[in-house]
C-alpha cells in the first residue's frame, strides 16, 4: 500500500492510501508505463473521473 497527500487545485489535501490494484487500474487508464513515476495529477484525475462518471450514472438512472 502507499500513501500520498495530494494538492488539490481549488485548496485542501487529498489523502489516499492505494493498492497495487488500484494503480494498476490507473496506469491502464492513462496508459502509464510500469517504470514511469505516476504524478499525483494522474491519481487525482483518475478518482475525479470515477467520482464523476458514477455521479451521472445515478442521476441518470434517477430520472429514467
Amino acid at each position: 500500500m502507499e500513501t500520498r497527500s495530494i494538492i488539490l487545485p481549488k485548496g485542501g489535501t487529498l489523502e489516499v492510501t492505494m493498492s497495487p490494484e488500484f494503480l494498476k487500474a490507473v496506469r491502464d487508464h492513462f496508459q502509464v508505463e510500469d517504470w514511469r513515476h505516476l504524478d499525483d495529477d494522474h491519481i487525482r484525475m483518475f478518482i475525479h473521473g470515477s467520482v464523476n462518471s458514477a455521479i451521472a450514472k445515478v442521476e441518470r438512472e434517477l430520472t429514467s
